[in-house]
């Protein structure tokens, strides 16, 4: 990629970073975008046709850096403490981002995340064994309910993570991670 268009680039995503902080997303405009990253509209919308646009690249950036990170999707069965921590800190990663998952306009991203998770499990097929045939079962079968903890997870994550902007305290790190365990151990009997 050209210099230009990173520098471009990193303007652009710097000011929607600036403006989502303030107001809410259906409330920011092309227009006072492009004013705060210094360059025309004409330059914005040779990148994006528009805002929503924006989000929707950088929120499947921040879904395919998740996927392509979590290497290890069977430790959500094996060790679910460990992935919550390890789903964590990879969430955590974004804050110095031009865009954060942890803002208000994240409201469906969180949903979008759990069903890419849930897609990336089932594609890898990652599932444990049935405890009572000693068969693989299908996620759908054995977990009908993994959708929504995977849901709960991560909207977890972003509301403890916005209540703790320096970071969540390990108290309800812990939490959560005891929580979301109790909730596989649960599904898996």
């Amino acid at each position: 990629m050209d210099l230009r268009v990173k520098k471009t680039e990193k303007a652009i995503r710097s000011a929607f970073y600036q403006l989502i902080q303030t107001k809410p997303l259906e409330k920011i405009t092309v227009k006072e975008l492009a004013q705060l990253a210094e360059i025309n509209k004409t330059t914005f919308y040779a990148h994006y046709e528009t805002i929503y646009d924006l989000v929707d690249t950088l929120e499947r950036e921040i879904t395919d850096t998740v996927i392509e990170n979590l290497d290890e999707f069977h430790i959500l069965f094996d060790n679910p403490k460990a992935f919550v921590y390890d789903l964590y800190h990879l969430f955590s990663s974004f804050r110095t981002d031009s865009f954060s998952p942890f803002n208000p306009s994240s409201q469906n991203f969180s949903r979008k995340l759990s069903d890419a998770i849930l897609e990336e499990t089932r594609r890898r097929a990652i599932l444990p064994e049935s405890s009572d045939t000693g068969k693989d079962v299908s996620l759908p079968e054995r977990y009908a309910s993994f959708g929504t903890l995977l849901t709960f997870l991560i909207n977890g994550l972003f509301g403890l993570s916005k209540c703790f902007p320096d970071g969540i305290p390990d108290k309800e790190l812990e939490f959560l991670a005891t929580f979301v365990e109790n909730g596989i151990r649960a599904m898996s009997i």
